[in-house]
């Protein structure tokens, strides 16, 4: 169970990383954030900036509804909080399918 929770500790980690810097890209770029948080429909004006902005759509899908239906959804604490609970989500429903993996690449070599 601790290689599990490893594994999944790692992809956490790593989606919460990633969020994290493309929010720092388009907000460095000074897009237009209230339509980017909202996924509303936003034109970017280079590639770097759509790349920025799909990568942080990706990494945010499950828990980017929730600011939405909450008051002053766009507060920094709420971002921390959706951005943490996405990883953690995300962490445990593609950490378990990659340690099945792991575990059944190991069993069948030493067999």
């Amino acid at each position: 169970m601790t290689k599990f929770l490893k594994i999944a500790g790692v992809v956490a980690v790593a989606d919460l990383q990633c969020f994290w810097i493309s929010y720092a890209i388009l907000k460095a770029q000074d897009a237009n954030m209230w339509a980017f948080k909202s996924l509303g429909w936003w034109r970017p004006t280079s590639t770097p900036s759509h790349l920025a902005q799909w990568a942080f759509m990706v990494f945010s899908f499950p828990s980017s509804l929730l600011p939405a239906h909450i008051y002053d959804g766009y507060h920094p604490v709420i971002w921390i909080f959706c951005s943490t609970l996405n990883s953690v989500v995300l962490g445990i429903c593609l950490g378990f399918p990659i340690y099945e993996i792991t575990k059944r690449f190991r069993h069948g070599a030493a067999a």
